[in-house]
């Protein structure tokens, strides 16, 4: 498959001036299963989504019909292909800089994708913590180049351990309290992540970032 035709599925990959790759980007807010109930609660890291602020806001007319798209998409029976042929050569890849998993058939064609671009390096930030146990359960195995990073429900928190998920990496949020682990760098460097690649790696447990 071409990235022309590709693209005519899965639409075009967004990457930000802070990311040093591409991204799939989805609707978040009340399309997100856990972070639907999580952003009611103020204390909550997904209170004040970045994701529904800011360019997102400014450009909703554009931003949301493009994020509600992709989520079609993903009902397309050729999507795993054409996120391979968009991935392409890419050295990096984010799984969902907006939005998170939708359900277990979605983490099944997510793993597809990296086992089939072994090339690549991915990271997926997720709290569907639920999908990923169903899919160990079932036998499932994370491919060695996906680093799933089970993101924290709550700001200022010690970094999740679900049980059965205690192996997986994991991401909190700080605020008033010092950052568990390694604290992204992001803020220190213009907002990029220039070299790092701390939340792509398996070897960093946990990346703390700041509240914004």
């Amino acid at each position: 498959m071409t990235k022309k035709d590709a693209e005519k599925i899965v639409g075009k990959l967004y990457k930000n001036d802070k990311m040093p790759c591409k991204s799939y980007t989805l609707p978040a807010g009340t399309k997100c299963p856990v972070g639907s109930t999580l952003m009611n609660n103020p204390n909550s890291t997904c209170a004040g989504c970045y994701a529904l602020k800011g360019f997102s806001l400014v450009f909703a007319k554009n931003v949301n019909p493009f994020r509600e798209f992709k989520l079609a998409a993903l009902n397309h029976p050729q999507w795993v292909e054409a996120m391979v042929a968009m991935i392409g050569k890419d050295s990096y890849f984010r799984w969902h800089d907006s939005g998170d998993i939708q359900s277990l058939d979605h983490f099944l064609r997510i793993v597809l994708v990296c086992y089939k671009t072994p090339h690549c390096k991915h990271w997926l930030p997720t709290r569907e913590y639920n999908v990923i146990r169903q899919y160990l359960a079932m036998g499932g195995v994370i491919p060695e180049n996906l680093t799933v990073r089970l993101s924290g429900y709550m700001v200022d928190c010690k970094p999740p351990q679900p049980n059965g998920l205690v192996h997986l990496t994991t991401s909190t949020v700080h605020d008033k309290v010092a950052p568990y682990g390694m604290a992204c760098n992001a803020p220190l460097q213009g907002g990029h992540c220039l070299n790092c690649r701390a939340c792509w790696s398996d070897k960093v447990q946990n990346v703390s970032y700041h509240k914004h």
